[in-house]
């Protein structure tokens, strides 16, 4: 694999086996606290609260800062290497390539997380264990709990609410795939929506890890991610109790505002997602969504 060059906004420090790459504008910051080494650092940190996810996120309180804080997400395996080997890897490391990709994502004006600083514990063979540290989108939550939140409203203030969060994230989504980005894991979790008081609700897609960036993503691409985040959708609400059909038709309608007829574009669309869940449970039929 061609070398990439370190963004101009970053820094490498190396410490014996230990590489520590550091956004410049919180280097002093991150340096001073200890985030050199993640585990200590946590340990010891009084300002610790964690998050619920297949391993808990702890979140923490950057110094010197206006109440900033910062997600330290320590790489894990999931699925069946997950019980033999929970967070050694191999090969170019994930983190570095997460990196360099969200530093593109940022450039495309397209809204996302902001890594601080990530570090790399080299070992033997190639082998390594990472973290990544990022800035935490204050106020914001994933569209997971933003829809179970505006569900539990009462009156009609909420559709509205509801109606445009739903044309936002379309918006969105049908930007990052016009900027040629495939997500590798397209779900309601990694959606964060953060409300603005006199503007609308903002949705911040976050964690492409094994993502990838093309000069133009191909339509057979946008609808396999489509399918993907149906899929997820289909799965946490059978009931249609957070996204009715009528959500689900005007999210669509908004993804697919383009030269084609949305009418087409729906239909084929449709008729494409039932064939992907017929052949989604015959290969995988005991595969776990993510949750």
């Amino acid at each position: 694999m061609k070398k990439k060059v370190l963004p101009p906004s970053f820094s490498l420090i190396k410490k014996g086996n230990r590489l520590i790459y550091i956004r410049n504008t919180y280097k002093e910051r991150l340096l001073s606290q200890g985030i050199e080494n993640p585990a200590r650092f946590l340990k010891n940190n009084k300002s610790v609260i964690f998050y619920a996810g297949r391993d808990p996120v702890p979140s923490v309180l950057i110094d010197k800062t206006d109440n900033e804080r910062m997600v330290i997400k320590h790489y894990t395996h999931g699925g069946f290497t997950r019980f033999f080997n929970k967070d050694v890897f191999w090969g170019n490391p994930r983190p570095l390539k997460e990196l360099f990709f969200v530093e593109k994502v940022i450039s495309l004006n397209i809204p996302t997380y902001e890594i601080l600083a990530l570090v790399i514990d080299k070992m033997p063979f190639f082998f390594y264990r990472a973290d990544l540290i990022t800035k935490e989108l204050s106020g914001g939550v994933d569209l997971k709990t933003c829809f179970e939140n505006l569900s539990t409203k009462q009156g009609k203030t909420w559709i509205k609410e509801k109606r445009e969060v739903i044309k936002s994230v379309a918006g969105a989504i049908r930007k990052m795939h016009s900027a040629g980005i495939y997500h590798a894991d397209l779900h309601l979790k990694n959606i964060i929506i953060k409300k603005n008081i006199n503007f609308p609700s903002v949705p911040y897609i976050i964690d492409f890890d094994n993502s990838s960036i093309k000069r133009k993503l191909s339509l057979k691409k946008k609808l396999k991610n489509l399918f993907r985040f149906h899929r997820y959708i289909d799965k946490i609400d059978k009931k249609n109790i957070l996204l009715s059909k009528s959500d689900f038709l005007r999210f669509f309608k908004e993804y697919f505002n383009n030269g084609k007829s949305t009418d087409q574009y729906l239909r084929e669309y449709l008729h494409g997602y039932s064939k992907h869940i017929k052949i989604h449970r015959l290969w995988k039929p005991g595969q776990k969504d993510p949750g």
